[in-house]
């Protein structure tokens, strides 16, 4: 079992164990539509965060002072949140948007391409999110980053990086 530091707590509601770690068909088909097809078979959960969803399954936060899920402090995401929130991030780079330039479009899925696939799993405060490299072509594959004000559409150009998901937990 993996050791999750004292300072996060398990939110209030009931444990939401990942029985299947398979990608759901709405991801894996943003996932092709930045990546290509080819890509699908590089991603890969790295194990010990597989084994994190299956025993935990996320929903860890820091407290504030009267013992409340901090919503400025660290959360390490449930798993179906870390899917939907990644889902969530490919969706707006495959759909144009009505105020952003072409190139801009352009140079967000550039970015994209560059970097692999990435699973959002947490972050804290407003603009740190915590990435998850879940592409085995790529050499950062099993490290998080910390990305503050940014995304894999703006480049990987993190605060903090961890070695592992263990790392980033304990």
């Amino acid at each position: 079992m993996i050791s999750v530091s004292p300072r996060l707590v398990r939110d209030d509601k009931p444990v939401e164990r990942a029985t299947s770690l398979a990608l759901p068909g709405e991801l894996t088909a943003l996932i092709v539509a930045i990546h290509g097809a080819e890509a699908v078979e590089a991603v890969e959960i790295p194990a010990d965060y597989a084994e994190f969803v299956r025993t935990d399954g996320g929903g860890l936060w820091t407290l504030d002072r009267n013992g409340a899920p901090d919503p400025y402090g660290w959360e390490v995401h449930r798993f179906s949140t870390a899917l939907a929130a990644t889902a969530g991030l490919y969706e707006r780079a495959v759909t144009e948007q009505e105020d952003a330039p072409d190139w801009e479009h352009g140079a967000s899925i550039a970015a994209m391409r560059k970097a692999g696939f990435w699973l959002e799993i947490g972050g804290y405060g407003w603009r740190h999110l915590h990435y998850l490299c879940c592409d085995r072509s790529c050499e950062q594959f099993g490290k998080v980053y910390d990305l503050n004000d940014g995304d894999l559409t703006t480049g990987m150009v993190p605060d903090v990086v961890w070695g592992s998901f263990s790392e980033y937990i304990s």
